[in-house]
């Protein structure tokens, strides 16, 4: 964690398809994820997924004793023909990952995925994960 309670995160660097790597989430209370797209997007679309990816047995707790590797919660769908058109400088838009109240913390780890890769004219998608904690 970064010494002002943020972490700056990027998932993606102009890419069509993949799966991103796990962010541990537990010291942050606010996310957003900004999407930039370039070139045009004619399909594409964007999961935001949650899991307790490590498991209590990696942590100091008792359970798991190896990563998850099941099928994550859906968190957000974000359809990324919204960022079409970005040609060199790119077209972004930001999703404020909703939070169960003010003050508590959400995730335990969060990761982004393709569920369709991006199609069309050269389109493509960076995608950053900033996250805010108590500070």
């Amino acid at each position: 964690m970064h010494p002002s309670g943020t972490l700056r995160q990027v998932l993606f660097k102009q890419v069509i398809t993949g799966t991103s790597v796990p962010v541990p989430m537990r010291n942050y209370q606010t996310v957003t994820v900004y999407v930039t797209g370039y070139g045009t997007i004619s399909t594409g679309t964007l999961l935001i997924e949650e899991a307790d990816y490590d498991g209590p047995g990696n942590s100091g707790g008792q359970g798991a004793e190896k990563p998850f590797e099941g099928t994550w919660s859906l968190v957000q769908t974000l359809d990324l023909t919204a960022v079409t058109g970005g040609s060199t400088t790119g077209k972004q838009i930001a999703y404020h990952v909703p939070s169960s109240a003010p003050g508590f913390y959400a995730y335990s780890y969060l990761r982004a995925r393709f569920s369709v890769d991006i199609t069309g004219a050269s389109g493509s998608a960076t995608v950053v994960l900033l996250a805010c904690g108590p500070g």
